[in-house]
C-alpha cells in the first residue's frame, strides 16, 4: 500500500475459528491453544470439536458456541467431546473470561474420583525446585521458562529460599532459564503459601452442559464469578474451594442451572470458601 512503510499484522483468528475439524475425529486442543495464545477467542463452529489436551485460557477473551435450547433441553449444535480419561478440558487462569454456548462430552471412565474435569478455574502456577534468588531476579538451571509464564504465579523451592516455599509473579522474562519477579521471594519464614493472595475474578459460563466428568466446574481461588443456564452431569457437579484474600466479591449460580451426581459418594455441589455465594433458580 502506497505510504505504507511497515507491514500491519492481520488477526489470525476473527469471527469463527478456521482449521478446526466439526466431525469430532482431528484434536482441536493445538488449535484453539493457538487462539488463545494469540489473545483472540472466537466462535466455535456447528459440529463436534474435540479436546484431547487441556486449552489454557491464559490471554483471550474465552470461546463461544451454538448453545442448546432450555427449554426445549436440546443438545447444544456445538459439542466438545474427548477420549481422554484424565484431561481437564478448559483451565481459566484469565479474569473476565466468558465460556459460553456448548456440550462437554466425556467417555464414561471420566465419571470417577480424580478423573478429569470440565472446567478448572484458577491461578496458574509453575513449581520450580532449583534455583537461586538474587534482589528481584531467580534462576534455575533446570526450569525453562517461557512467555506463556509472564503475569502468573510460580511456586519456587529450593536453595535461593531456605528450603521454604512461596508464591509470586513473574514480570519479566530475561532468558529461558532466569526472570524477574514482582517481588523477592523471602529467604526464611513459614506458611508463605498460606497467603498468596491469588485471586482469578469475573469468570462467566453460560448455556453450557457437561456430561461424564469428575468435576463440572472446579472454581479454585476464583471470586466474583458467575454461571447460569448450566447443567452439570458429574461425579462432584461443582467444587468451590480455597478463595484467599482479597476477595474481590460474590458469585452467583444463577437461573436454570442444575448440578447433579448420580453416585452415591459424589456431590451436587462441594463448598470450602469464605467468599459469598447467590443462589437463585437452581436445582
Amino acid at each position: 500500500i502506497d505510504g505504507v512503510s511497515t507491514l500491519v499484522p492481520i488477526p489470525t483468528f476473527a469471527g469463527t475459528i478456521p482449521d478446526i475439524d466439526i466431525t469430532g475425529v482431528e484434536d482441536a486442543t493445538d488449535i484453539l491453544q493457538e487462539a488463545d495464545d494469540a489473545g483472540l477467542g472466537g466462535q466455535l463452529p456447528l459440529g463436534k470439536v474435540r479436546i484431547d489436551g487441556t486449552v489454557h485460557g491464559r490471554n483471550g477473551p474465552g470461546f463461544w458456541g451454538y448453545g442448546r435450547d432450555i427449554d426445549k433441553n436440546a443438545q447444544a449444535l456445538t459439542q466438545i467431546i474427548t477420549s481422554g480419561e484424565n484431561n481437564d478440558l478448559f483451565h481459566i487462569h484469565r479474569h473476565d473470561t466468558l465460556l459460553q454456548g456448548f456440550d462437554m462430552w466425556g467417555p464414561l471412565a471420566r465419571f470417577a474420583p480424580g478423573k478429569g474435569k470440565a472446567i478448572v478455574v484458577g491461578p496458574e502456577y509453575v513449581e520450580v525446585v532449583d534455583g537461586d534468588v538474587s534482589g528481584d531476579v531467580f534462576e534455575s538451571a533446570l526450569t525453562t521458562f517461557t512467555e506463556a509464564q509472564l503475569g502468573h504465579y510460580i511456586t519456587i523451592v529450593g536453595a535461593g529460599v531456605a528450603g521454604q516455599s512461596h508464591t509470586t509473579v513473574v514480570i519479566e522474562l530475561l532468558d529461558f532459564h532466569s526472570v524477574r519477579l514482582l517481588t523477592p521471594a523471602p529467604t526464611s519464614g513459614t506458611g508463605l503459601l498460606a497467603n498468596i493472595g491469588a485471586v482469578v475474578t469475573g469468570v462467566r459460563t453460560r448455556d453450557l452442559s457437561m456430561f461424564n466428568q469428575s468435576v463440572g466446574i472446579h472454581w479454585v481461588n476464583a471470586s466474583n464469578w458467575s454461571t447460569g443456564d448450566t447443567t452439570v452431569n458429574g461425579y462432584n457437579a461443582m467444587v468451590v474451594e480455597d478463595r484467599v484474600n482479597p476477595d474481590k466479591g460474590d458469585s452467583s449460580i444463577g437461573k436454570n442451572t442444575r448440578l447433579q451426581s448420580h453416585q452415591t459418594l459424589g456431590t451436587n455441589i462441594t463448598y470450602k470458601s469464605g467468599g459469598g455465594l447467590r443462589i437463585s433458580d437452581a436445582k
